[in-house]
Order: structure tokens, then sequence, then C-alpha cells
């Protein structure tokens, strides 16, 4: 059985990143919300809904309230968290958060690599 990629605008095309709709040239829904030292990126893209949350003070990323360090994602998961470094960094509110956010997500990268 293969399973349906959200980020894909054709099941079984499988980009590696949201692009734009075809039929509309508008980009996938999202939002980033900012708060102290805490951000949420919520995204619809495809049939996926979800958020990517984290907290700059604890250095922790959540996707849809679990964190990342705890799950088993799959590839367009993970390119969904990287793509929110070219969020943030575009973001005039998301730049403060860019540079921990980056060391977070590889530090998470790595881990995750020597687990294997």
């Amino acid at each position: 059985m293969v399973k349906e990629n959200p980020l894909s605008p054709e099941v079984g095309k499988g980009t590696s990143v949201p692009q734009p709709s075809q039929k509309t040239g508008k980009p996938p829904v999202s939002q980033l919300v900012i708060f102290e030292d805490r951000m949420t990126y919520t995204f619809a893209i495809g049939k996926e809904v979800g958020s990517i949350h984290f907290d700059r003070m604890r250095r922790e990323i959540f996707y849809k309230g679990h964190n990342v360090r705890n799950m088993d994602l799959e590839e367009w998961q993970w390119q969904l968290l990287d793509q929110l470094r070219q969020v943030l960094a575009v973001n005039e509110n998301g730049k403060p958060f860019l540079e921990t956010y980056n060391r977070t997500l590889d530090k998470v990268l790595l881990e995750k690599k020597n687990q294997k």
C-alpha cells in the first residue's frame, strides 16, 4: 500500500517540499505565531494539517504536539521541519529564532542518525 504524501501536489509524484498549487499558484496555507521565547508554525498542505512548535529556551521542537526526539518521522515530515528554517529566515519576527532553531534541529538530526 502506497501512503499518500501530503506534500505532493498529485498522489504518487512525491515532491520534496511543499509547492504552490499548480491550479492557483498559491503557496501552502501557513501561519507563524510568536509569543516571547516560543513560536508555532501552523500549516495546511495537501491533506495534512499540523503544527511545529519551538521552545527557544528549552531548545525543543514539537511536531503536532510531540517532541521530535521521541518520534519516528517520515522523510517528508523532516522536510517540513527543515522548511521552517526558510520561513524563519525571511520572516522579520522569526529571524531571532533562526539560529537557535537551526542548531536544535541539526542536533536532533545528528542524534537520530547516530541511533541507526
